[in-house]
């Protein structure tokens, strides 16, 4: 499930927000006025602040989750591998593959860069998922930061 609440541009006494919900298994933000929704059937959709849907297509391959992947993309978790894919062309740009499977996705302030993290790995990679470093951690990895 979802919450989506938008703020009104000028706050009164009298202003009420009311949230809009619906149902998925992953959100995440295309643009600053665009979301994409893993449904729990599996199909993505495209939703405009309205909540209203613009578009929904079958993803190229088996979805578990679904995270940012900056203006227009998305990024697609299965299993060990993760698909950056432009949702406006729906065509992949890019996959990589990370040993247990992507938990975290954090991007660098700029948007340039992109590390993928699973329970003891880290791919590094640009943005446009091409592979730039990996390394393994003996101890668990739970967070990600840029400096």
């Amino acid at each position: 499930c979802y919450d989506l609440i938008t703020g009104p541009n000028n706050i009164t006494n009298d202003t009420h927000i009311t949230p809009k919900q619906g149902n998925a298994m992953a959100v995440c933000f295309t643009a600053r006025n665009r979301f994409a929704v893993l449904q729990n059937s599996g199909a993505i959709g495209i939703y405009n602040m309205q909540n209203e849907m613009s578009k929904k297509f079958e993803p190229p391959m088996s979805t578990d989750f679904i995270f940012a992947g900056g203006n227009d993309r998305i990024l697609l978790k299965s299993e060990e591998k993760i698909v950056m894919m432009d949702v406006t062309k729906r065509k992949i740009i890019d996959e990589a593959s990370v040993p247990g499977g992507v938990r975290y996705v954090v991007w660098s302030p700029n948007g340039n860069f992109v590390a993928c993290m699973s329970k003891h790995n880290v791919l590094m990679a640009n943005k446009n998922l091409e592979y730039l470093h990996s390394f393994h951690e003996n101890i668990r990895v739970k967070s990600g930061a840029w400096d």
